[in-house]
């Protein structure tokens, strides 16, 4: 999905606010179009901006997120309401406003990932371990995968390099649009290829994101002339 999904954020602790848009600036699918303190000022932001998601504190001076929330039911049946809060006994009352999430402070990263999957499955992600811990990259972000031994080594756009469980023709055969073979230990974001180049009787492939360059074989070097 290569449309930006638009959210507000509405908590009158700007450490807490902060802290969510540091966790969701990593995921490149979301784009916060506003701060609000309260509901007084979350209002003129949605009059005035489409907000398909926002994470609502439920205790804030003057009217409460979940006072809030019924208004924001009847003007916005669509919007995607998570509810932020240090009080997890307000749960119940929360799903029944029909939410779409509840996270308890402080915000665990892990929890908020496996939330926007649920909400937004059209989001496509390769999941993968770190100890007894599972985590998801946004597949959009993914620019490169390489054979690693046992594993897959992926090189996201921020250039963090992640192993995942998960063999190159998985990648592959799930992915098809995606990636594009350019050598048999290397997939590449077909949409992120800038440059196909020759150096003697090698051949390159450049990206629009990475300074890096990535070997093409020469069987693949034909099929990504086509392609380009």
């Amino acid at each position: 999905m290569n449309t930006l999904i638009p959210y507000l954020i509405v908590d009158d602790e700007p450490l807490a606010r902060a802290r969510i848009r540091r966790l969701m600036d990593k995921q490149l699918r979301f784009v916060c179009v506003g701060e609000a303190n309260n509901s007084a000022s979350a209002r003129p932001v949605l009059d005035e901006t489409a907000v398909t998601l926002i994470f609502l504190d439920i205790s804030m001076p003057g009217e409460s997120g979940l006072t809030f929330a019924t208004e924001l039911r009847q003007r916005f049946p669509r919007i995607k309401i998570v509810f932020l809060t240090a009080h997890p006994e307000y749960a119940l009352e929360a799903f029944d406003l029909h939410a779409n999430g509840y996270l308890v402070k402080p915000l665990r990263e892990d929890k908020l990932m496996a939330l926007l999957m649920t909400i937004f499955p059209e989001v496509e992600t390769i999941s993968y371990h770190v100890g007894n811990e599972l985590r998801h990259v946004q597949l959009a972000d993914v620019l490169v995968a390489q054979a690693d031994d046992k594993y897959t080594r992926i090189t996201l756009k921020s250039g963090a390099d992640v192993l995942v469980d998960i063999s190159l023709k998985a990648l592959m055969d799930k992915f098809p649009t995606h990636f594009v073979q350019i050598h048999r230990s290397t997939l590449v974001n077909r949409n992120d290829i800038a440059v196909l180049e020759s150096q003697g009787h090698k051949h390159f492939v450049g990206l629009k994101s990475l300074s890096a360059r990535y070997e093409v074989s020469r069987r693949a070097y034909s099929q990504l002339k086509a392609l380009l």
